[in-house]
């Protein structure tokens, strides 16, 4: 296990000679070569990873000890990259840099810690109505859910109930057949 920093970039390569993905991640066969780069984040953030290889399909987990997955991606387009961020708490982590397959050859990690996302709740009340636009969400489920790999725009909002009774909330969208409460 080879110590990075959580922002940075990690040229190396796969060889004969490296591990075997056995017990480093769930769901590789035994057969995936692989490195592993540890890193430590002391406040909550999200953490964006990009695994590029001109030679093989790269594929990354980030995981906080061996066996425990916490999110994985892959090459599945054959563009040559594996991109993902997930949402992390402080601590230590490990990047699994591996391939869709057993192969060897040289590969580029980029890692990078922002913030998590800033999301205001706005209060609303009975019968209110309310728009928002997903297409540019100011707000990710990764923001307001750790750990998560979930990109997804999010709008909260806060109703304040002041006696005991029934409450419907609805949400329609244009661009999905159902909104999510």
């Amino acid at each position: 296990v080879v110590d990075i920093q959580p922002t940075g970039m990690v040229e190396s390569e796969l060889s004969r000679s490296d591990c075997r993905t056995t017990g480093a991640v769930v769901w590789e066969s035994p057969d995936t070569l692989m490195r592993q780069y540890r890193f430590t984040i002391t406040q909550s953030g999200v953490l964006s990873v990009a695994l590029y290889s001109p030679g093989f399909a790269p594929k990354f987990s980030v995981v906080r000890s061996p066996g425990s997955l916490i999110m994985s991606q892959a090459d599945y387009a054959h563009t040559s990259f594996a991109r993902g961020a997930v949402s992390l708490a402080p601590g230590t982590y490990i990047i699994v840099a591996t391939s869709w397959g057993y192969a060897t050859g040289a590969f580029r990690l980029t890692t990078k810690v922002g913030p998590l996302g800033a999301c205001a709740i706005p209060d609303l009340k009975f019968g209110e109505a309310v728009s928002g636009d997903f297409s540019k969400p100011a707000c990710r489920q990764l923001d307001i859910q750790v750990p998560s790999s979930n990109t997804a725009g999010v709008e909260r909002f806060r109703i304040t109930v002041r006696e005991r009774g029934l409450v419907t909330v609805g949400v329609t969208s244009a661009l999905v057949a159902s909104g999510y409460i």
